[in-house]
């Protein structure tokens, strides 16, 4: 599993909202290469929306399945 996080100082969360679908709509397309192994899923887990202090913060989290490649 891994995190993304979209952090921004916009008032609402419209700005952060926009940001973290543009991520999962780019890890969502084909399996990026990886320098050891290969990537052979990919899949969105959950999201988190916060504030933290004036800045809006979303973790997307993902599950990914890497196997070794010989």
């Amino acid at each position: 599993m891994f995190t993304v996080s979209v952090v921004t100082g916009a008032a609402g969360f419209l700005a952060a909202k926009d940001a973290a679908g543009a991520v999962s709509d780019a890890l969502a397309g084909a399996l990026p290469g990886l320098a050891r192994g290969r990537l052979v899923a990919l899949h969105f887990d959950r999201a988190r929306a916060r504030r933290e202090g004036g800045l809006r913060r979303i973790d997307l989290r993902f599950r990914a399945r890497v196997e070794e490649t010989s």
